[in-house]
């Protein structure tokens, strides 16, 4: 399991402060978790947070929250151009689902958005309160990120819900309101499975190409070695040698 915090500009203030961060190393989290939009615009602590923490040797992630007028465009369009070069170092983003009268369709419009982006969707929710909006299952298929403040690094106390069964959580809450400094954060922990190998999957088409180019260099070379000889036999030297 990995410790994971996260916070946002409500509880950090600007300048982020480094020594703030290495105490939270210190004391175990290695996945750092900054809020990228506040349901209408950018937060003013996003892309400083990322910096930061990438700098100490934190992974990164990040949540968007989802308020009643929210729109998935305004979200999509904050979160590229805030994180920019970043957006893949991103392990997740967390779609957080906490606040009475938004809709599903806003849900589903935040999802696809992210989706768009190439970057992971993760629901973050609390069980009452998803049963007390009447929300559907239709989520069930994404990642389960739930708040319950009982201040235990495990996930014993998951109960079942709208679809997500144990095999569908990837992280747990348990924690809120730690002061660090300048800093107040959750406490979270995480399946370690949740820390992915930065797009596995280009890392391997990267792999591949290179591999390729160097089997064009060695046939380069080869081709460049015969004509030389074939020059070098008609006798034109290379007049630089």
């Amino acid at each position: 399991m990995i410790k994971a915090f996260d916070t946002s500009s409500l509880a950090t203030r600007s300048p982020v402060r480094r020594e703030e961060l290495l105490k939270l190393y210190a004391d175990g989290f290695r996945l750092a978790i900054w809020r990228a939009f506040d349901g209408y615009r950018v937060d003013g602590v996003f892309r400083e947070g990322l910096e930061v923490s990438l700098e100490l040797g934190f992974a990164v992630a990040a949540y968007v929250v989802v308020l009643p007028r929210s729109r998935g465009s305004v979200m999509r369009n904050a979160l590229l151009e805030s994180a920019g070069r970043l957006l893949g170092r991103l392990q997740f983003v967390a779609i957080d689902v906490e606040v009475e009268g938004i809709k599903e369709e806003q849900i589903l419009e935040y999802v696809a958005h992210l989706e768009t982006l190439k970057v992971r969707p993760v629901i973050y929710t609390r069980k009452s309160f998803w049963e007390a909006q009447g929300f559907s299952n239709r989520f069930s298929y994404l990642p389960l990120w739930y708040a319950h403040y009982d201040w235990v690094a495990s996930f014993d106390d998951f109960e079942p819900f709208a679809g997500w069964t144990e095999d569908k959580v990837v992280g747990k809450q348990y924690g809120n309101d730690v002061g660090y400094g300048g800093m107040t954060v959750d406490y979270n922990v995480f399946l370690d499975d949740v820390l992915r190998q930065d797009n596995v999957e280009e890392v391997k088409a990267i792999y591949t190409q290179l591999d390729a180019i160097w089997g064009y260099s060695l046939e380069i070379q080869r081709s460049v070695s015969a004509i030389k000889d074939h020059l070098e036999k008609l006798g034109l030297r290379d007049p630089r040698a």
